[in-house]
């Protein structure tokens, strides 16, 4: 059927393309996971660790869609300043530089966090523009659409395994090794695409 042959050659793209795109996949999967780690653990981390007011928790979330928002409204402009590389690139420092960010913020100083907050909206925004154009350019002829959808399970399964990878890792090592230890493999992730 038409359905089974949409999704060989989905298969064939995501594995059999390039090592250039299979890596790229791999990227994604990891960034996925890493900011899954963030979205669905980081409040547990303010409110637990950091003693984070529910104030103080609406307010990150104020900070993170303000800087994002933007940077979607402006897409095209930022598409004609940077390659998508270099987008890839700026989303996985502007990652890196916040999770190892709010291990460094002491427990009597919570409102620290605001400082790295609007670096979600950098990062998922340039993560989103470039994931959606990098692979609408290299998909075959027809296929378009379709890769948009190896790129949507790749990072929810990501997804997945962040949440359930970090969540343990958070009860057994703590909030610093759960987040510093997504930086470092979001980092390795983003080296080996960009190498």
């Amino acid at each position: 059927s038409s359905f089974c042959g949409t999704l060989r050659a989905q298969a064939r793209f995501a594995c059999c393309t390039s090592p250039r795109i299979t890596l790229f996949l791999v990227d994604v999967f990891f960034l996925g996971a890493g900011m899954a780690v963030v979205e669905g653990l980081l409040f547990l981390f303010f409110a637990d660790t950091l003693g984070a007011s529910h104030t103080l928790l609406g307010a990150t979330v104020i900070m993170t869609v303000l800087f994002e928002i933007p940077l979607f409204a402006a897409s095209e402009k930022v598409m004609r300043w940077l390659t998508p590389t270099q987008l890839m690139a700026c989303a996985h420092l502007a990652y890196v530089v916040r999770v190892f960010g709010y291990t460094l913020i002491p427990k009597s100083m919570p409102a620290l966090v605001l400082l790295f907050e609007p670096l979600h909206g950098v990062t998922y925004a340039l993560y989103q523009l470039t994931s959606v154009v990098a692979l609408g350019r290299l998909a075959p002829a027809g296929l378009e659409n379709s890769v948009q959808g190896v790129r949507s399970a790749v990072s929810s399964l990501g997804a997945l395994a962040g949440s359930v990878v970090g969540g343990a890792v958070l009860q057994s090592a703590g909030p610093n090794a759960l987040y510093r230890g997504a930086g470092v493999l979001v980092s390795v992730a983003g080296l080996g695409y960009l190498c």
